[in-house]
């Protein structure tokens, strides 16, 4: 099922450029799939997305739990020549593709964690950020997901994101 994305302005400013987040595996406002989540086995979904506006020199994308603002996982310093990620990244903290690119998910780990509220409904958002710095500035080794989003906004240009939900428990 083709999903459909929001585009809109960003963090630092930026505004409205057309810029947009879609993904063949989930639908604006839908479900997870099983399999994208601890119920299945937990596997990064495929992304694509539109040029970012000029002065795009990377993107960074963000999952986070919209019923208690936790962020799952960050992806950054992705090329700006980039328009996809894959399904299922590799789970190292240093992505061979996109080359460059670095993740960080919460708790300390480095591969995607999807959604599992336990039964709960909850809202997950992607937020696409066209950023402009080709690699962040300021991000420790030791950096948290939530301060690698804070990194993430300062330097946002403009922002397109994609919405799912979940009610996910572990089997």
């Amino acid at each position: 099922m083709a999903g459909r994305g929001i585009g809109g302005g960003g963090g630092g400013g930026g505004q409205s450029t057309g810029f947009v987040l879609t993904s063949p595996t989930l639908s604006q406002g839908g479900m997870f799939p099983a399999e994208l989540t601890c119920a299945g086995v937990d596997t990064s979904p495929e992304f694509d997305w539109t040029a970012g506006p000029a002065g795009v020199q990377s993107y960074a994308l963000v999952l986070t739990d919209m019923a208690n603002n936790l962020v799952h996982w960050v992806v950054w310093d992705i090329p700006p020549a980039t328009r996809s990620l894959p399904a299922m990244l590799a789970t190292t903290a240093m992505l061979a593709a996109p080359a460059g690119a670095r993740q960080l998910a919460t708790g300390g780990g480095t591969a995607y964690t999807g959604p599992c509220p336990s039964g709960n409904l909850h809202t997950y958002q992607f937020d696409l950020h066209a950023v402009d710095a080709a690699m962040l500035p300021s991000v420790a080794a030791n950096a948290t997901t939530t301060q690698v989003k804070a990194a993430v906004m300062m330097h946002s240009l403009a922002k397109a994101s994609l919405s799912a939900q979940s009610n996910a428990k572990r089997p």
